[in-house]
C-alpha cells in the first residue's frame, strides 16, 4: 500500500509545465555528467594535492548541475520511472566524492603535526596513539569510480530510450542544446568550485584551494 501511495504521489508531482523544456534539461544533464566524469578521471591520476582537490570540486559542481537538470526533466508528464534511479545514482556519487574530498584534505592535516587539527586530536602531542581513519579518501575515490562504472551502461541505455521517445522537433532541440553546451564547456579553461550545500563541508581553512 505504501509503495502504491508513493507511485500515486509521483504521478501527482508530474506537471505539463515541464514538458516543453524537457529535451533541453535532458541534454544539459547529459553534458554535465560527461564533464563531471572527465574531471573525475583526471583527479584519479597522480597530481599535486591542490590540483586534485580543484578537479574534485569541479566534478562536484558539474554533478550538481546534472542533478538539477535531470530533476527538472523528471517532473515532466512523460518521465520514466528509471529517471528516479538515475537521480539516486547522481546523489550517491556526489555524497561519495564529497566525502572523499573531505577525507583527503583531513589526511593532509593529520600528517602535519603543526596543523591545528593534528594538535586538537592528539591533545597537543599528549595522545598516546596516532589518529588514523578507517577508510582513506583514496578508498572512497575508488568506490566512486566503481559506482561510475556500474552506472555508465544503464545511464547510456536510459539516454537512448529517452531519445527514441522524442519526436523530430524534440530531438532537434535536444541535439542543439547538447552541442551548444558541450562547445561552451570545452572552451572554458577555468575549473568551477563546488557550490551550494557542498560549501557546508568545504568551509574549513584547509579546504580552500584558490
Amino acid at each position: 500500500m505504501l509503495a502504491q501511495r508513493g507511485v500515486d504521489m509521483a504521478k501527482q508531482n508530474k506537471n505539463p509545465v515541464y514538458d516543453i523544456n524537457r529535451p533541453v534539461h535532458l541534454a544539459w544533464s547529459s553534458v554535465y555528467m560527461e564533464k563531471a566524469f572527465k574531471l573525475f578521471q583526471e583527479c584519479l591520476a597522480k597530481a599535486p594535492m591542490k590540483r586534485r582537490l580543484q578537479l574534485i570540486d569541479g566534478c562536484l559542481h558539474y554533478l550538481q548541475e546534472a542533478l538539477e537538470h535531470a530533476t527538472l526533466a523528471s517532473k515532466a508528464t512523460k518521465a520514466l520511472p528509471q529517471e528516479e534511479s538515475f537521480l539516486t545514482f547522481i546523489r550517491m556519487e556526489m555524497i561519495c566524492i564529497c566525502s572523499a574530498r573531505v577525507m583527503l584534505d583531513n589526511e593532509i592535516q593529520l600528517g602535519d603535526s603543526k596543523s591545528q587539527f593534528w594538535q586538537f586530536l592528539h591533545r597537543g602531542g599528549k595522545a598516546g596513539q596516532t589518529i588514523k581513519f578507517a577508510r582513506s579518501g583514496e578508498q572512497l575515490l575508488e568506490d566512486a569510480e566503481h559506482l561510475f562504472k556500474l552506472a555508465r551502461e544503464p545511464a547510456e541505455d536510459l539516454r537512448q530510450v529517452l531519445l527514441d521517445g522524442m519526436n523530430g522537433e524534440q530531438k532537434a532541440r535536444y541535439r542543439l542544446a547538447h552541442d551548444e553546451l558541450r562547445v561552451s564547456l570545452a572552451r572554458s579553461r577555468q575549473i568551477p568550485r563546488a557550490e551550494r550545500f557542498f560549501q557546508i563541508f568545504l568551509q574549513g581553512p584547509g579546504m580552500k584551494n584558490e
